[in-house]
């Protein structure tokens, strides 16, 4: 059934009458958009933080008078919105809201429904009951760069005093109140105690998927001399985001160790054993390393790294890689010369002892585009709903062979990516800077990020032009994305996966290094 879209401003001149009649004259549910104005448009968190808390208003009015509201987001190029779907208990009283609200958003100066909501916004602080917790985190995902940046010292103290972990970029999540836990947010991290389960959260955060499940997988840590910190599972490799662990650990310690939440007692007193067990002074603005082994931790991570959890007695971090941290292939082969003692990990994840022979000669290439589209959809980092394969491969398709979308998480919407898809039947070839656009199919398409997929090698003109666009477009302030996948990370991808060789390469014999 087709559902209907009512977007507040197009109602407001209505009457409660008319509208009445309008909803019974179509089936319900009704989906009710809610603008969010600021994202795209400006850099001021404290607008974009009452966009967020302005839409929760409105949800929580219709949740009033409603039998059931679902909530949604949507995402039409620079154009942001929040959609209620609702089912309404009364029409006459859902038409007399919708129209409140319609009028209210046209004119702010309606000095009743100003009141209600700026109420409403400074209520948040005080962590009230919400029916939906990822607006009220969204909020607080932009209120928080505000508070550091924008009021006075005095009035910034007073309120990181309040609440200590805002210091440190975590709040209280609103998602508590669903799970009957006290779970601590920030844009690149969660805390949570360590009983709770967090694939409980990853729904949560956008990682829905009907097809593939996430699973989250044991790893473990290794470096080299003075190199970042790599985590490597059973079939991804990435560096740690120091940064976002940083953060964690300090708030964990500095913020929740001063609040008596005896979730998180048991870790304390571990700390606190520790140094004494060491002899080293846990010190504000140290990094974690500095003061706690990587090894005290034990470690779990998604297929592709782009989730990653640190367990330590009571406490657990949830942090999120990005496509940056991903170890490129060069890196890995170079720790697997020189590292003895990984030596036999590192070769199951570069998959050397899994290595099968694929064999490229019935393929063409609408045949390894549709390989590449279902190596995409299985990617924890994407949405695979949002898939899209632009026509036969000999189609006008702009250079851009997939498109994809990751998946949302609230402070950081969906990013557009571009997929070119370069398959050759001579496979002791190699692809070349010269035969891959990049820059042009970024910008017509408004790419934010692009990538590279091949049965071949890719050689060192192409990655310099790759290179090249990242540095130049991160120093104009328009950062892009990269990936690459060539035929060494295809090898490794495909052997793990006995449908997709069953499916493309008729169920190829593995056969050991």
């Amino acid at each position: 059934m087709t559902k209907h879209k009512l977007v507040l401003e197009e109602i407001y001149s209505y009457t409660i009458k008319e509208l009445a009649n309008k909803l019974r004259s179509i089936p319900k549910p009704y989906d009710i958009e809610i603008p969010l104005s600021s994202i795209g448009v400006t850099n001021n968190n404290i607008d974009i933080a009452s966009d967020y808390a302005w839409a929760l208003f409105a949800g929580e009015e219709l949740y009033k008078i409603c039998s059931s509201v679902k909530m949604g987001f949507n995402q039409d190029k620079h154009q942001y919105a929040i959609v209620f779907s609702v089912e309404p208990e009364n029409i006459d009283k859902l038409a007399a809201k919708l129209l409140w609200l319609a009028k209210g958003f046209e004119d702010f100066e309606d000095e009743d429904f100003s009141e209600a909501g700026n109420d409403f916004e400074a209520s948040l602080l005080s962590f009230p009951v919400v029916h939906f917790p990822e607006l009220a985190d969204s909020f607080m995902a932009n209120y928080l760069p505000w508070v550091e940046w924008q009021i006075e010292d005095e009035e910034r103290e007073k309120l990181y005093k309040e609440h200590p972990t805002w210091r440190y970029h975590f709040w209280k999540s609103f998602a508590s109140q669903q799970f009957g836990v006290d779970l601590y947010s920030s844009p690149y991290a969660w805390i949570v105690p360590s009983p709770f389960d967090v694939r409980l959260l990853l729904p949560f955060l956008g990682w829905e998927s009907n097809k593939n499940e996430i699973h989250l997988k044991d790893a473990f840590t290794f470096r080299i001399n003075n190199e970042p910190l790599v985590l490597v599972g059973q079939e991804a490799v990435v560096h740690l985001p120091y940064y976002c662990m940083n953060k964690a650990i300090e708030c964990w310690w500095w913020g929740l160790k001063y609040t008596g939440k005896k979730q998180f007692e048991g870790s304390i007193k571990s700390l606190e054993r520790y140094e004494q067990k060491s002899g080293l002074q846990l010190v504000d603005g140290l990094e974690f390393r500095d003061y706690l082994s990587e090894q005290e931790f034990q470690w779990y991570m998604s297929n592709d790294g782009s989730i990653v959890v640190a367990e330590l007695e009571q406490v657990k971090f949830l942090l999120f890689p990005d496509v940056g941290d991903k170890v490129s292939q060069s890196t890995l082969t170079s720790y697997f010369s020189i590292v003895e003692e990984t030596h036999a990990k590192l070769k199951d994840i570069l998959g050397f002892n899994r290595l099968v022979h694929l064999n490229w000669e019935l393929f063409d290439d609408e045949k390894f585009e549709e390989l590449c589209y279902d190596i995409l959809s299985r990617c924890d980092r994407f949405d695979s709903s949002s898939i899209r394969k632009m026509g036969k491969s000999r189609s006008r398709d702009g250079g851009r062979d997939i498109e994809i979308w990751t998946r949302r998480r609230y402070g950081k919407p969906s990013e557009k990516w571009i997929y070119q898809c370069k398959f050759s039947s001579k496979t002791d070839s190699s692809l070349s800077g010269s035969k891959i656009t990049i820059s042009d199919v970024i910008d017509q398409y408004e790419a934010d990020g692009f990538g590279i997929m091949t049965n071949l090698v890719i050689d060192s003109t192409l990655y310099d032009k790759l290179d090249g666009i990242r540095q130049t477009r991160k120093n104009k302030g328009i950062p892009v994305g990269i990936d690459t996948r060539d035929k060494y990370e295809l090898d490794r991808f495909i052997s793990f996966r006995k449908d997709l060789l069953t499916k493309f390469f008729k169920a190829q014999k593995e056969v050991e290094s």
